[in-house]
C-alpha cells in the first residue's frame, strides 16, 4: 500500500485561496499547451519527460488558471525549469527569498537567541 503524501495531505486540509491542490478542467486544458510547448521545444528528451511526469506543469497550469503566483527556488539555468515555462506562458512566478520579503517575514524576530 502506498503511504500517503504528508505535504499533499496538509494542503487538502487547508482549502483557502494560495494553497490549490489538484486540477481542473481548466488547468489540464493549460497542462496540455504546456506538454505540447515542452515536447515541440525538446523533443525526445529524457529531461523533458522527466519534468511532465512532475508536479511542476501541473503546478503552473493551476497558477496559471487561478491567476496566482508560483514561488519556487528553481533557477533558470536549464531550459525546463518553473521560471523558464512560467515566463513562456505569462504566468506569475517569484522566488522563495522574494516571497519572504514581500511578506515581511523577519529571521531574526523568528530565530530566538538563546540567553544566559
Amino acid at each position: 500500500m502506498e503511504k500517503p503524501d504528508p505535504i499533499a495531505q496538509w494542503l487538502k486540509n487547508r482549502r483557502c485561496p494560495g494553497l490549490l491542490y489538484g486540477d481542473t478542467e481548466e488547468s489540464q486544458k493549460v497542462m496540455g499547451e504546456i506538454s505540447t510547448y515542452v515536447m515541440k521545444k525538446h523533443p525526445q528528451s529524457k529531461n523533458a519527460y522527466k519534468f511532465l511526469m512532475s508536479a511542476d506543469p501541473h503546478l503552473i497550469a493551476r497558477a496559471c488558471v487561478e491567476k496566482e503566483t508560483v514561488v519556487t527556488q528553481e533557477s533558470q539555468d536549464r531550459e525546463l525549469r518553473i521560471p523558464r515555462i512560467c515566463y513562456h506562458f505569462g504566468i506569475k512566478y517569484m522566488y522563495v527569498t522574494d516571497m519572504n520579503l514581500e511578506l515581511g517575514f523577519n529571521l531574526d524576530e523568528l530565530i530566538k537567541k538563546p540567553t544566559k
